[in-house]
Order: C-alpha cells, then structure tokens, then sequence
C-alpha cells in the first residue's frame, strides 16, 4: 500500500472527479468567490485492507450548481434541498472510489458504504481525535469544496 500522505492524490482525484462528473472546474484561490467555511459536509466509510472513511465538505453555495450539474437541469434553483444532498452524496462516494485505489493498489478490494451527510449540530465525530491521512482544498467559481480522507489506526497503509 501506498505511504501517507495523500494530500496530491487526493487532490488530482477530487479535481478529476469534480470535472467529469459536475463540469465545474478549479480556478485560483483569488478567483473563488469562496465562502467562509465549507457548511455541509457528506461522509463516507469504507473497509478493506485498510478502514476509514473519506469526507467532502462544500460550500453551501455550490450545492445548487452541483446537482443541476450533475442532473442537467438548466437552472440551478430547480433543484430541490434533496437533490442537492443527493449530490453531495454521489460526489463524495465516486471520489472515495476514486481514491482508494491510490491508497490500496489497484488489486486491492475495498468495501465502500452509503455516503450520508454529517448535522451540522451533531457535535464532534470520531474522525477528529485523529488528524487526516490526507487533505485538499478545491477552489471553484463559487465555493470551496474540502476533501479529507481518514485511515483508522491499526490499519495497515
């Protein structure tokens, strides 16, 4: 398996997919009209020769655009709270997928979960007593989108 970090490979995965699946497409951090802080966040868990779990965090403003994209709508505001989630969701999961072949080796078997994602009330989650394995930061248009991947201990990578 690969050594850590995976702060590039997360990044090139995340930006493939992001431009293939959302045709949205990074720009310099100055040219993003970013948000604060990425406000919805969707999780994935994942087991195999290694277990964790892979987080994607985006700017609320984003969501509209994701799911129209992702659904070829024409107008972002048609899409429902629900697609928009859905989105999300599917986003967070094609990455992982992407990704855990960089972490594992392209032989390697992984069981990946349902992506679900995280109340924004629900307090801390096990994924911060540890710090990532790997991290990066996309800059779209409207948005910053987050990605952080989690190896849990005692997993071999």
């Amino acid at each position: 398996m690969k050594n850590e970090p995976f702060d590039e490979d997360i990044f090139r995965a995340a930006a493939e997919t992001i431009e293939v699946l959302a045709l949205m497409f990074l720009v310099p951090p100055e040219e993003s009209l970013q948000d604060p802080q990425p406000s919805k966040t969707a999780h994935v868990d994942f087991t195999g020769p290694c277990g964790g779990s892979l987080a994607v965090s985006i700017s609320e403003s984003l969501l509209p655009e994701l799911a129209a994209n992702m659904l070829g709508e024409e107008d972002p505001d048609q899409c429902s709270i629900a697609q928009q989630t859905d989105a999300l969701n599917e986003l967070t999961n094609v990455i992982c997928g992407n990704i855990l072949p960089i972490v594992g080796g392209p032989e390697v078997i992984f069981h990946v979960g349902t992506p679900s994602m995280l109340a924004t009330d629900s307090g801390p989650d096990d994924r911060q007593s540890r710090p990532p394995a790997g991290r990066a930061e996309l800059f779209l248009d409207q948005g910053l989108l987050q990605v952080e991947l989690y190896i849990k201990e005692n997993s071999v990578v």
